[in-house]
């Protein structure tokens, strides 16, 4: 794992020393679109996949269905190209008011993820 991720308390870093402020999280993975992140969270699984979840964050880990049943749960480190794009459709609300299954807005994707449990 690379230098930026070892020590630091913060759940959310870059790979190249440019750390992210405790309170910055989304504002902050939006500056990173594109780049060589490492981030840390509990792995969860999502109806769209395996996925890192933080404090005010869930990315999705690209080409992951599913966290393996000794991983989920646990904190994990992820490095990636962390991109943003549309996993599932908008929901669509009928005319009594209900809401078809969907997410609004885009995800965060980690691509080409290495990962490893935290201890």
């Amino acid at each position: 794992m690379d230098e930026a991720s070892s020590d630091h308390n913060d759940p959310i870093q870059a790979s190249n020393d440019s750390q992210p402020k405790a309170d910055s999280g989304v504002k902050w993975l939006d500056q990173q679109i594109g780049k060589k992140v490492t981030i840390e969270g509990i792995a969860q699984d999502a109806k769209e996949g395996a996925t890192v979840e933080g404090i005010d964050f869930v990315i999705f880990i690209d080409q992951l269905d599913s966290w393996p049943r000794s991983v989920l749960g646990r904190k994990v480190t992820a490095t990636g190209t962390l991109l943003k794009a549309k996993l599932t459709p908008e929901p669509v609300v009928d005319q009594f008011g209900g809401y078809s299954a969907g997410s609004f807005g885009d995800s965060y994707i980690l691509k080409d993820a290495r990962w490893e449990i935290k201890h």
